[in-house]
């Protein structure tokens, strides 16, 4: 211990306390979780090329603000760089330039989390990747068939059922407003909905279902997500900035599938939606709740059905067979 050490180690004695002695890095690190509170931090700093170490427990109560702290003061003050290291074993780490006087890094381990109040995400994605397999959602063939109008039974029993339908959708895009309705453009090709918003928008599944598709395969139509749905529906999203959801997923009326964007064939930022039943494009305008949301802000409410059971459509919603876009011969 060097001189400067050893004095404030005989003052810390002489306070009452003994104060913690640096300790060899590699030792430090071999007691992982041990010490402290179930959900504390555990802190390890490293200095002089690992050779030493000081080992904090940081109650977790003042996590947040701690680690935001730490982490400025240690960039700030030439500490090298930082790794965050998770339980399963996953790591994120930052670094600045090496530097001959001071070199060290800082781990954050956590020690053993609060006991979780939903489902473990290792649970979760092992379930998805089950369905994924048992149902072989996920692939071209399964895009192809839904954009073909084709539904397999077991895709519709494990978004909920073939005996019932969700009866009404949800406008996908919060704050979106309409800018093109169905049968529009050349020949009524136009068997969709398209809703303007800002890249980035969050894009919300209409109904409860499982993704039975997420990628950008279909071309013209960017990144894409296929949602199957009880009662054999199927909604389509398209010009998708980023997919946020997986084939496998099981989703929720209202949750987040996309960010809105402009990919594939598009002339500006929106969401293509489509709704599909009975291998066919249908017309959603009726089914909306709230409703059909305009750029002056007004919401129109237009002869609003529900569709509840999947052998009777009602008649105001229109369906057709998918009509080739004129603009694109792909």
């Amino acid at each position: 211990m060097s001189s400067r050490a050893a004095q404030k180690h005989e003052a810390s004695v002489r306070r009452g306390r003994e104060a913690p002695k640096p300790r060899r890095a590699r030792a430090l690190l071999r007691e992982g979780r041990r010490g402290g509170e179930q959900g504390d931090l555990s802190l390890v700093l490293l200095r002089g090329h690992g050779q030493t170490a000081v080992r904090v427990v940081i109650p977790r109560w003042i996590r947040a603000v701690s680690m935001a702290a730490i982490m400025l003061s240690m960039l700030v003050s030439g500490w090298w760089g930082f790794q965050l290291r998770i339980p399963d074993g996953e790591s994120f780490g930052m670094s600045r330039p090496s530097n001959d006087r001071v070199l060290g890094a800082m781990f954050f381990s956590l020690l053993p989390a609060p006991r979780s109040r939903g489902e473990p995400l290792d649970n979760r994605w092992s379930a998805i990747q089950e369905r994924r397999r048992d149902l072989g959602l996920g692939t071209m063939e399964v895009a192809a068939a839904l954009y073909a109008g084709r539904m397999r039974p077991e895709w519709v029993r494990a978004a909920g059922g073939t005996s019932w339908a969700p009866g009404t959708l949800r406008w996908p895009v919060t704050d979106g407003t309409f800018v093109r309705g169905f049968g529009a453009g050349a020949g009524a090709y136009h068997l969709a909905i398209d809703i303007h918003g800002q890249v980035g928008w969050k894009v919300r599944a209409a109904a409860p279902g499982i993704v039975a598709y997420a990628g950008n395969g279909i071309p013209g139509y960017g990144n894409i997500v296929f949602v199957v749905h009880p009662g054999g529906w199927a909604t389509l999203y398209a010009h998708n900035h980023l997919n946020r959801v997986v084939a496998g997923e099981q989703v929720p009326f209202g949750g987040v599938v996309a960010d809105l964007g402009s990919t594939g064939l598009s002339r500006g930022p929106h969401v293509h939606f489509e709704f599909l039943s009975d291998g066919k494009n249908c017309d959603p305008t009726a089914l909306f709740r709230p409703g059909i949301l305009h750029g002056t802000g007004r919401t129109a409410i237009l002869n609003q059905v529900e569709w509840d059971d999947p052998g009777v459509r009602p008649p105001i919603v229109r369906c057709y067979t998918r009509r080739h876009h004129p603009g694109y011969d792909g």
